[in-house]
Parts: structure tokens; C-alpha cells; sequence
């Protein structure tokens, strides 16, 4: 816990504006997306999209990483990310570089895909294949997607990762989802701020 206050600041986000929340009314601390998603009161039918996320919260919790040393600095930007894979949805942690484009890391901490195929996507082994990668193109549209086949090193291939052997469904659901969260109808507007005030 004290690592966490050193390190880790937690902001709602206003999935619809990409702005902080300033009301202050509700603890980022203890505030739980997933239970905001599924209270009307705090959400909103989300728009068609491939990922089927079905509703969005009107607030993200995204958590910003400092060094701790005093310096303000933003290192990274960690967001929720979700959506539908073979046999439920997926809940993970996109992290994502102060320049607004760079993976940091991606997890998954809760998914009922299969083990050995679409189950592999909690494998540290193949979540390392993201780090270095670039989120959007030159234009800052979304770009990272999973491919069949080998994708190279980060450097050469900065927009592709290799798909899980014989988990096609499973893959896809991860392009899918991605591509919906840094969308504007995710939390594209917020990482356009991000972006340009470092913050």
C-alpha cells in the first residue's frame, strides 16, 4: 500500500470528454468500474462497436505512475480495458508511456478463455510481446492489432503482435478490444490530453 501511494495516482476519467472528474464526489480510490458499468445511474448504452461492450461507464479509473522520488512526472498511464472473447469478457491493463503511444505492459487478470489456447493470453511470455509496441499510427489512429503469423521486434513492427497458436477467436477478441479503448469511444479523448498536457 505505501508503494502504491508513492508510485500510483488514481483519476476518473470522463470516458465522453477525456477529462479528469473535478466534482471530487467520488472516491477514485474505492470506485469500481465494473459496478459503475452495470448501474444505469452510472453509465450509458455504449455505441456499435466490434468489441461488443455493451455499456460504458460514465467515469474510467485510470492510474498514473510516478517514480516516487518527487518528481511529478507522469512515467505511464495504466487503463482498463474489456471486452468479449470465446467464452466471456476480458478484463485487463493496458499501460501505456507518457509519450501517449508506447505499450508499457498488458494484462489480463480476469478471463474464462481456454486453457492452453485462448487462456494463453494471461502467459507472461506472450503479454511481453506487447512492450515497445506503438498503440496508434502516424496520424493517431489506432493501430496495434494481433496477427496469424510473426510479427517482428517492436523496432520493425511496431503495430502487430503474433496471434496465440490455435486461438484465433481469442486474438481477435484482444485486437478488438484494444482498438475499441483507444478509440474516441474509449479513452481516445483522454489519451489526446494525456498527449499533450503529460498529465
Amino acid at each position: 500500500e505505501q508503494f502504491f501511494d508513492r508510485h500510483v495516482e488514481t483519476r476518473l476519467v470522463d470516458i465522453a470528454t477525456g477529462e479528469y472528474e473535478q466534482g471530487g464526489k467520488i472516491d477514485p480510490r474505492t470506485y469500481s468500474q465494473r459496478r459503475a458499468r452495470n448501474d444505469p445511474a452510472l453509465s450509458r448504452a455504449a455505441p456499435p462497436n466490434a468489441a461488443k461492450v455493451a455499456r460504458l461507464p460514465t467515469y474510467g479509473g485510470v492510474f498514473l505512475i510516478r517514480d516516487g522520488t518527487g518528481d511529478k512526472t507522469v512515467r505511464q498511464v495504466v487503463l482498463p480495458i474489456e471486452g468479449i472473447g470465446m467464452w466471456g469478457t476480458l478484463y485487463g491493463l493496458l499501460a501505456i508511456d507518457r509519450d501517449g503511444k508506447t505499450i508499457r505492459g498488458l494484462t489480463f487478470y480476469d478471463q474464462k478463455e481456454t486453457p492452453g489456447l485462448g487462456g494463453e493470453i494471461s502467459n507472461p511470455k506472450w503479454q511481453a510481446l506487447w512492450v515497445g509496441r506503438h498503440a496508434f499510427d502516424a496520424n493517431w489512429a489506432p493501430k496495434l492489432t494481433v496477427i496469424k503469423g510473426n510479427a517482428g521486434p517492436p523496432e520493425r513492427d511496431p503495430h502487430r503482435v503474433d496471434a496465440i497458436s490455435g486461438a484465433t477467436i481469442t486474438s481477435n477478441a484482444v485486437s478488438r478490444l484494444i482498438g475499441f479503448w483507444l478509440s474516441d469511444d474509449g479513452f481516445g479523448r483522454y489519451l489526446r490530453r494525456f498527449r499533450e498536457e503529460g498529465q
